[in-house]
């Protein structure tokens, strides 16, 4: 399909009908961007504190939570005001479902994780919380030149359910996107991946790393080029990206890398620029990095657990959700200009694989989708 056609002939449309108003707010994640750091903490700031009142006045979870430790949104005046909100996690978002649920009438989907971190988590976002996030997602893929509509590949999950797979096929055909089943990696479907990838000439190619590393190792074994694929960008998600594997994919695959860390509850959090910096997409997110055993926030340099509150949403809110991730703020400045945070690097969200007797690589999710 011709990227102008999957633009502007399916991906506008629909999100006009779904009112996710994408383009409005693509524009205001690159003005945000232009900003210097002092006025984005500024705006940054008013955003968390309209979203603190919001959930106090319309959702029964917070209310009950605020009154419970004697707080109230016009109290909450600093970021340290602000740590004596205590933390949402996954167990408690299970175990309080309907009362996490705001008051009113909200177009919602229903989504939830994959359980690769032992806890499988069901939620719903709002449209505005989502076209938030893809606002966000569109604009930093555009800072390697990749457009809505452009054609692409993925290395990543289908799962046995005949119906979801006949979704994810939809999907992808509307998304202009060809996939290889990361639960069913052999040489032979890398061989036939390869060749439907030439045929399909797409910019870019998205997946895990290892998935990635995987699989230009059996093209390489079988005597194929990945670079003859023609790849302008590798986007490298769902786990820690190690500085040697991605010197092999820019080896093997021979064009630029962008990675991303995020998360299906809320986004991206960190993407990297052109200078290869992972920058906090505070636009969207207010970010903390706290030191676990102390709950004050972690000093540049030092290790701390990511803590996320959404800046955009109503439907369901997420205030000081923890993620169990663990990450290093950086305290330099970027050469690309942009004055957002930057993670220095990312712990602790490396994904096994298992590999079966037939020598085929299997994601550890697959027992989640199994079992």
């Amino acid at each position: 399909m011709h990227p102008w056609i999957a633009r502007n002939l399916i991906y506008s449309p629909v999100q006009t009908l779904r009112g996710e108003k994408v383009r409005k707010y693509r524009a205001e994640v690159r003005a945000f961007n232009r900003l210097t750091a002092p006025l984005m903490l500024e705006k940054q700031w008013v955003k968390l504190t309209n979203r603190l009142k919001f959930a106090y006045n319309q959702n029964d979870y917070y209310r009950r939570l605020f009154e419970e430790y004697g707080l109230t949104p016009d109290a909450i005046k600093d970021p340290d005001d602000f740590k004596k909100i205590p933390y949402l996690n996954k167990r408690t978002i299970q175990e309080n479902f309907r009362q996490l649920l705001s008051r009113g009438r909200w177009r919602v989907d229903h989504r939830k994780t994959s359980g690769s971190t032992g806890v499988p988590l069901k939620f719903v976002k709002d449209r505005t919380a989502l076209a938030h996030m893809n606002a966000v997602m569109h604009e930093v893929y555009g800072w390697h030149g990749i457009e809505v509509g452009d054609r692409s590949c993925r290395i990543w999950a289908i799962p046995k359910e005949w119906r979801r797979q006949l979704s994810i096929f939809l999907r992808d055909f509307l998304q202009n996107r060809i996939r290889l089943n990361s639960f069913n990696v052999s040489d032979e479907s890398s061989i036939k991946f390869y060749h439907a990838v030439k045929r399909f000439q797409p910019k870019f190619m998205m997946g895990v790393p290892s998935y990635m590393t995987d699989f230009s190792k059996r093209l390489i074994k079988a005597g194929l080029n990945p670079a003859d694929m023609g790849l302008k960008v590798l986007v490298t998600t769902g786990e820690i990206l190690y500085p040697a594997q991605k010197e092999l994919l820019r080896e093997h695959y021979r064009c630029a890398i962008a990675n991303e860390y995020g998360t299906t509850e809320c986004g991206i959090v960190a993407f990297a620029c052109t200078h290869d910096r992972m920058h906090i997409q505070n636009h969207n997110l207010y970010v903390e990095i706290i030191n676990p055993e102390t709950g004050r926030d972690a000093r540049p340099g030092e290790s701390g657990e990511i803590v996320l509150t959404e800046l955009h949403n109503y439907a369901m809110p997420f205030i000081r959700y923890r993620l169990g991730d663990r990450a290093v703020v950086s305290g330099d400045c970027c050469e690309c200009g942009l004055a957002s945070p930057i993670f220095r690097h990312i712990e602790g969200r490396l994904e096994d694989m298992i590999e079966t007797p037939e020598g085929k690589k299997v994601a550890g999710g697959m027992l989640y989708y199994t079992l």
